[in-house]
């Protein structure tokens, strides 16, 4: 489970990045600049952790249970997966709405899960609502041990954020669980680059390519 959305965001920083010479200077393009229409805010579906504890939140947090299918099993972690995947695709699609939906169910079906808050993150990110991405990207690092997809997007969001000191200590965690893990070694390398560290961006680039 990646987040390309959130990967191309990150990737396009740190190629604009290394075309300057002051890194403070690093601002996505306007071609780069991704808005939601005021249209999809007003339909945006609230996740459970913003919701008050009361009939109507439970009734509705009854029917996401309800609707997992025979498909997987009555295995709600699957059902949650199933759910994130769709909800990164609506992303990918700029449908923040559907996106939303399938995000906040996948929190229901699997409370212990980090994607659901990722992708807030980036809903969150775009809408501007910095203290409320702030504390989904927290409870995604919470929530990530050991998953390597996690991890890589957490770090990928601590890029966009400019902190890469951070980020590279997410990627490098990935390589704790697996050394050659390719998309750790590239995140790295690019992650150097901005550091101004070329030894270590190229040995990352060089383990990329293995």
């Amino acid at each position: 489970m990646t987040s390309s959305f959130a990967v191309r965001a990150f990737a396009s920083f740190l190629l604009l990045g290394t075309l300057v010479a002051d890194l403070s200077m690093a601002q996505p393009t306007e071609v780069e600049m991704v808005h939601i229409d005021p249209s999809q805010i007003q339909s945006l579906v609230v996740p459970p952790w913003e919701r008050s504890t009361n009939d109507k939140t439970r009734a509705w947090e009854d029917s996401v249970l309800a609707s997992v299918t025979d498909e997987f099993g009555g295995d709600f972690r699957k059902a949650a997966g199933a759910a994130a995947n769709k909800g990164f695709q609506a992303l990918d699609e700029l449908d923040f709405a559907s996106a939303s939906k399938a995000f906040s169910e996948a929190a229901v079906l699997d409370p212990k899960s980090p994607y659901p808050y990722i992708g807030f993150v980036d809903i969150y990110r775009l809408m501007n609502q910095l203290e409320k991405k702030e504390f989904c990207l927290q409870a995604a690092i919470d929530r990530s041990e050991r998953q390597r997809a996690a991890l890589i997007m957490i770090g990928t969001h601590l890029g966009i954020d400019g902190d890469y000191g951070k980020a590279v200590e997410f990627f490098n965690s990935v390589l704790e669980l697996d050394a050659k893990d390719q998309g750790a070694h590239l995140m790295l390398a690019k992650t150097y680059r901005l550091l101004k560290d070329p030894e270590r961006a190229e040995y990352h680039e060089q383990r990329a390519k293995e």
